[in-house]
């Protein structure tokens, strides 16, 4: 990447409105996204955990097992399946496939929900980049998870321990990390003044606002992978200042208690006033904090 070039990483917890934002900075014409590669958590982080290296025959089947070939431009002619690898060398290679996706773009970004998980790895590999973190109320990422997809069979616990634990941690790691390069917003703050949000946005991260950020509906047909259309069909629509508080009419009380009970502090400074009318039984608190313990220790063992 050339040195004017500026480096994004913008993440989030699943349904918080990481592909609306990432839409919107995509048609600022000086910033440029491509699809999500999961390049750097399934092969970057796959071999720091494994040793630091990878052999050739490894990396091609880590690319196509996770199809990242689909859905990125990267050439593969270049890869002998006998040569040895290195976490530099896989480092260019991920810049190279963000490049190749924003040819000429002097800022380029790569969006997962999963960074979440690996702010301090992606410190390490890129010290000077952007995290850009967006936040939404966490009753209403249940309510969105009830419905998608690849999470409406999955437990509340889950989906509220994992809110939970990376919302606890993130600001800090991101704080410590980035210092001045990590930037946090809110989704309900996004969608109800948008050029105001984007201003501030586009003001931390040295570049001028443009109109056309507003306008994000009508080019980013190539940021949404065909399978994932079905749970995304909002960024193809003008933002919807309206899309908040629908945890009113969805969440039952237990489920609204497995959210808020325990919980209530975070909410509040992050700006959203606690219902107080959740009920939590022992059992149910016991497996939020299974799940909670779960992802604990997987984070650990990720850890570098």
């Amino acid at each position: 990447m050339s040195p004017e070039s500026k480096l994004i990483f913008l993440t989030g917890v699943g349904r918080s409105g990481t592909t609306l934002l990432q839409s919107m900075m995509h048609a600022h014409p000086d910033m440029c996204f491509g699809t999500e590669t999961h390049f750097f958590k399934k092969v970057i982080i796959h071999t720091q955990l494994r040793g630091c290296k990878i052999k050739g025959l490894d990396l091609l089947k880590l690319i196509r097992d996770n199809k990242i070939q689909e859905r990125t431009a990267l050439d593969l002619s270049g890869i002998r399946s006998e040569e040895i690898l290195d976490l530099e060398s896989l480092r260019r290679m991920f810049i190279g496939i963000l490049e190749a996706a924003c040819p000429g773009s002097p800022v380029i970004g790569d969006k997962d929900t999963e960074y979440v998980r690996y702010v301090p790895h992606l410190k390490f590999h890129f010290p000077d980049a952007y995290l850009i973190q967006i936040v939404r109320d966490p009753r209403d990422v249940l309510t969105s998870r009830k419905k998608a997809g690849w999470s409406k069979n999955t437990l509340t616990a889950f989906h509220a321990a994992e809110y939970q634990f990376y919302m606890e941690r993130l600001p800090d790691w991101g704080k410590k990390s980035f210092g001045e390069r990590y930037i946090s917003l809110r989704y309900e703050d996004l969608i109800s003044d948008p050029e105001q949000e984007l201003r501030k946005l586009c003001d931390k991260l040295g570049i001028d606002f443009q109109g056309s950020m507003l306008h994000y509906h009508e080019q980013n047909a190539d940021l949404v992978a065909g399978d994932e259309r079905e749970w995304k069909e909002n960024v193809f629509k003008p933002v919807i200042s309206g899309n908040s508080g629908k945890w009113k009419d969805s969440l039952s009380s237990r489920e609204l208690g497995m959210v808020e009970i325990g919980y209530e502090d975070q909410m509040q400074e992050w700006g959203y006033e606690v219902d107080g009318n959740g009920r939590l039984n022992y059992l149910d608190r016991l497996l939020r904090e299974a799940y909670r313990f779960a992802l604990m220790r997987k984070t650990q063992r990720e850890s570098i």
